[in-house]
């Protein structure tokens, strides 16, 4: 996917006041928690649609790194436009693009895991 880190100005996406990610280069960066990003059902990671609507003609990749696995995921903007699914919930309408589109491009040990086991000897 990406093989480089990016460069350019770090640009904040904001939505409904608050900062949800950011741009750099022709990448879109979120944070996410599968917990409330990964759409079970579907088997997809979902973005809101009007955040997708805004970043689309900025970036090429779109990032989630996702904080509770230690898992970070990337996707083109093009995937999301052929196989990306409208769907919606209490939130509102999203774009869902499933797993199988997605690229692991980053693993680490989920925060505190390393907690777990100290003292086990």
């Amino acid at each position: 996917m990406t093989a480089k880190a990016p460069t350019g100005p770090v640009r904040p996406i904001v939505f409904n006041g608050r900062q949800i990610g950011h741009v750099q280069g022709t990448e879109a960066l979120f944070k996410v928690q599968r917990s409330r990003h990964f759409f079970g059902i579907m088997g997809s990671w979902t973005l809101d649609a009007r955040v997708f609507g805004a970043i689309r003609l900025l970036v090429t990749h779109i990032i989630f790194e996702d904080t509770e696995a230690g898992q970070t995921w990337a996707a083109t903007v093009e995937e999301f436009n052929t196989h990306g699914e409208r769907t919606e919930n209490r939130s509102g309408v999203k774009i869902a693009l499933a797993a199988r589109h997605w690229h692991k491009i980053r693993e680490q040990e989920p925060p505190g895991q390393e907690q777990l086991f100290q003292g086990a000897a």
